[in-house]
């Protein structure tokens, strides 16, 4: 279990190998890649625009703005690598998209599920499914109240 200081340790693994400085202090890290944070920064440094955020990001790319679709297109590719390896690794029956993005079925686990399913090794995509997380943003915040609720009973 990693502190309140730490960053938490599940997407800071290398995806490139000379990569960019991560906060975490490694370099590359899929996390400074693939992050929903790294689309708005990518976006955001493309447009020259501040303030942008998911919700802009893929009504503008929906729109056709043809910087945010190759921005957005190029994270997406990041996602897929780096999702592609932990299907190599852990060989899942399914990967679950979370986050307020992975509302976006048409541009975002569309294009994801395709080129995972592209990139992967034939034998670790057998009955592989790609799919968002139906709690969304909610996930977290959910998950937290359950567990309150079942520490609950050992509390009074």
């Amino acid at each position: 279990m990693h502190s309140p200081e730490e960053p938490p340790t599940y997407s800071h693994f290398t995806l490139r190998a000379n990569g960019l400085a991560c906060p975490c202090g490694k370099h590359g890290c899929f996390e400074h890649y693939a992050s929903a944070t790294s689309l708005v920064s990518r976006c955001e440094s493309a447009s020259g625009r501040s303030g942008l955020n998911g919700k802009i990001i893929f009504r503008e790319a929906e729109e056709g703005n043809r910087l945010f679709l190759d921005e957005l297109s190029s994270w997406i590719r990041d996602v897929a690598e780096g999702l592609t390896g932990m299907i190599h690794i852990f060989n899942p029956e399914i990967v679950l998209i979370g986050g307020g993005v992975s509302v976006q079925e048409k541009l975002l686990i569309e294009p994801l599920r395709n080129l995972i399913l592209h990139q992967a090794m034939p034998r670790f995509t057998e009955g592989l499914r790609i799919e968002r997380a139906m709690l969304g943003n909610d996930a977290g915040m959910i998950g937290a109240v359950r567990f309150w609720l079942d520490h609950q009973e050992g509390m009074e």
